[in-house]
């Protein structure tokens, strides 16, 4: 099980006014797991991305997914 007190740890979420928890922006981690681990990337807004998304909206619509870690 992984432990907060190993060295390899590092702070993948924080604490949002609106949300509860997001992601850290500009993350790129690798979370322990038993069966080796997973890497975390994040984009600056903090969404699981490897790219950023644009500010302005073109004609093409955008959607909002929420739900919980199978939705990650």
């Amino acid at each position: 099980m992984f432990l907060l007190d190993e060295p390899t740890h590092r702070m993948v979420l924080r604490y949002d006014s609106q949300l509860g928890h997001s992601f850290v922006p500009n993350l790129r981690a690798r979370v322990p797991h038993e069966r080796g681990g997973f890497l975390v990337r994040t984009n600056s807004d903090g969404f699981r991305s490897d790219f950023e998304f644009g500010r302005t909206r073109g004609k093409r619509r955008r959607i909002v997914v929420l739900g919980d870690s199978y939705t990650a």
